[in-house]
């Protein structure tokens, strides 16, 4: 964990309107998760390694990060140099604004999203195809699985542009 990190991971939550001075919040947490993994395969190069857990995509060096911001006061960042990101990278957090806006309100969709996501793109499957992923999902989502629609949720991640669909 770099300082850069933090310091992006802060200005990051304040250009989507994110209190990070509040108390400790898991579904804060969870929320900030998946926008970081979105972020990072909308092409916004963070450095911030995920795996598959139980809620889906999970990094421990976010989490990090997340505890180290809670602890630190609004003066503590007056000592930190400024970061500040190009157009491309300002457009890349823009979208996913947009994005947040239409599903951050729901964390079982941001889970179930970036979980489909995850195991669509980051996931070694052997033989990997359409019917292989959905049998996938269902295996470590099978509560989700059964309330959004598959093909529909591969169609939304393909107009946001995470996937690249035929």
């Amino acid at each position: 964990m770099s300082i850069d990190n933090i310091i992006k991971f802060k200005k990051i939550c304040d250009l989507l309107n994110i209190n990070t001075n509040a108390k400790e919040d898991f579904s804060k947490r969870l929320v900030l998760q998946k926008l970081f993994y979105l972020l990072q395969k909308l092409g916004l190069n963070l450095e911030i390694k995920y795996n598959f857990y139980k809620y889906g995509p999970y990094s421990s060096d976010l989490t990090d990060i997340y505890y180290t911001i809670m602890n630190l006061s609004q003066k503590d960042f007056n000592y930190f140099p400024e970061v500040s990101f190009s157009e491309e990278e300002l457009n890349i957090i823009h979208k996913l604004n947009t994005i947040y806006q239409e599903w951050g309100n729901n964390i079982d969709k941001l889970e179930f999203y970036t979980s489909v996501l995850y195991i669509y793109t980051d996931m070694y499957l052997k033989n990997q195809n359409k019917d292989c992923i959905k049998k996938i999902v269902n295996k470590y989502k099978p509560r989700l699985f059964i309330k959004y629609n598959f093909d529909e949720v591969l169609e939304d991640l393909k107009i946001q542009g995470f996937l690249k669909l035929p």
